[in-house]
């Protein structure tokens, strides 16, 4: 009887070691992993909703662009349409 109940107990030892923590460890990088997603899903779509002129104003606003750039840009913007 001895010996089931310290084999017993040396498996809730084990779990609580190595299971639960291994399981919580998994649901923080679950949840990591989301958040990520969630980020580059969410500016993906504000990107999808914007006009390319309004794409282009925004990345002169942020000055990824010149001014004669923008200019550029929007006139080939008005000839295709």
């Amino acid at each position: 009887m001895m010996h089931t109940m310290s084999g017993n107990m040396y498996w809730h030892h084990i779990t609580y070691m190595y299971l639960y923590p291994t399981i919580v460890g998994l649901l923080i990088l679950a949840g990591i992993v989301y958040l990520i997603y969630w980020l580059f899903a969410k500016q993906d779509v504000s990107l999808k909703k914007q006009s390319p002129l309004e794409i282009l104003k925004l990345r002169y606003a942020k000055g990824e662009i010149t001014e004669k750039q923008l200019q550029q840009m929007k006139k080939q913007l008005q000839e295709k349409g």
